[in-house]
């Protein structure tokens, strides 16, 4: 009888982007796939071959008895599938999540890609999730990271004291994200991927195309993503009528998107896991320009294969932009090909994938 593993995830999108290869692999290696959803996706059904659970909940409500709801909601789910292992990426699977699986006796083996909002500030977010994630792992044997910096936040802060592996994010995918020829007109062109809000550091993107369209005719700034915070509707608006951004949105495929534009700008201004934007980036041989903060500093080195800047500061930001701006065209070319190196060596999503496959295996042991 084949082991079953139920993964928790907070949508299907990020399903389909960076855990596919995963479990198509634990699907060859002769593991039965359950996925836990917030909402039910009957394409993804059939695209995976796996049986999609239900559990309804918003990914960035902080209501208490929704948060309750929840874990009873998985505790019953739990104790219907009875996984071998269970396995959760973000905060709320990864929480309340823990507290069901303590409660149903099943192994979940979770996965922190970021610290993200709860840990910009010291104030009671911040020591709510410190208490929550110190019950929730309390029972944990092993815990994933996705950079140095997140771990020892999680030591330091008693959050989390046993065994803790660190991974290189969730991988790029280098067959999909191959290596393309480099822009080769007079127009440069900035690219902002990702989710459009506060923390992605979308302000200082905004007035870093204002500024430098002003000195610079020749170079352009696009985004592409979902609005996460609606003040950004007005914001972006204001800002492609002022002939300084272009906008489109989400899209399931970015590869054209990334081979269209010279580079990459990513000014995050709270904690990274890895992220899969620059990673991409890098493989089809665009360089970045990112914050010098967690997740970012693991991918990008400094005059090498992109900049990193400041965190917060749309100064230091422009000042690499100009930069870049003023780098000779074959240097630019070179700096993008390290990158698709730099990604090749650390960042393959089949090596991240073996890695999973061996930890999963001794814990199913």
């Amino acid at each position: 009888m084949s082991k079953r593993i139920l993964l928790l995830s907070n949508t299907a999108f990020s399903i389909r982007k960076f855990r596919k290869e995963l479990i198509l692999s634990l699907i060859e290696k002769g593991y039965e796939v359950i996925l836990s959803l917030p909402e039910n996706d009957s394409n993804l059904e059939k695209e995976l071959g796996c049986k999609i659970f239900a559990i309804p909940y918003k990914r960035r409500s902080k209501n208490p008895i929704q948060d309750l709801l929840l874990i009873q909601n998985f505790y019953q789910l739990f104790k219907q599938v009875n996984p071998d292992l269970i396995l959760s990426f973000t905060i709320k699977p990864n929480i309340y999540g823990s507290f069901s699986s303590m409660m149903s006796g099943h192994k979940q083996l979770c996965t922190i890609t970021g610290t993200g909002q709860s840990f910009t500030k010291k104030n009671w977010l911040y020591y709510s999730v410190i208490f929550l994630y110190k019950l929730a792992f309390s029972r944990h044997k092993i815990i994933i990271f996705q950079n140095e910096f997140d771990r020892d936040i999680f030591f330091e802060t008693n959050m989390y004291k046993n065994k803790a592996i660190v991974l290189s994010g969730s991988g790029v995918n280098l067959n999909t994200f191959e290596l393309k020829p480099f822009p080769n007109d007079e127009t440069i062109r900035f690219i902002f991927v990702g989710r459009i809000m506060r923390l992605k550091g979308f302000d200082l993107y905004l007035n870093t195309a204002k500024i430098i369209h002003q000195l610079y005719p020749n170079v352009q700034f696009n985004c592409v993503g979902f609005i996460e915070e609606k003040e950004y509707e007005h914001k972006i608006e204001r800002a492609i009528d002022e002939g300084y951004l272009t906008f489109y949105p989400y899209q399931d495929d970015i590869r054209s998107m990334l081979e269209h534009n010279h580079c990459l700008i990513l000014p995050s201004i709270s904690g990274e896991g890895i992220p899969n934007s620059v990673l991409e980036a890098n493989a089809i041989g665009r360089p970045c320009i990112v914050s010098d903060s967690p997740g970012c500093r693991q991918i990008i080195n400094n005059g090498y294969n992109g900049y990193l800047f400041e965190v917060g500061s749309y100064i230091s930001l422009i000042e690499k932009v100009k930069q870049f701006i003023e780098l000779d065209h074959l240097d630019k070319i070179q700096m993008g090909k390290n990158g698709r190196m730099h990604v090749e060596n650390n960042f393959s999503r089949e090596k991240v994938n073996q890695d999973y496959l061996t930890i999963i295996e001794s814990e199913l042991i």
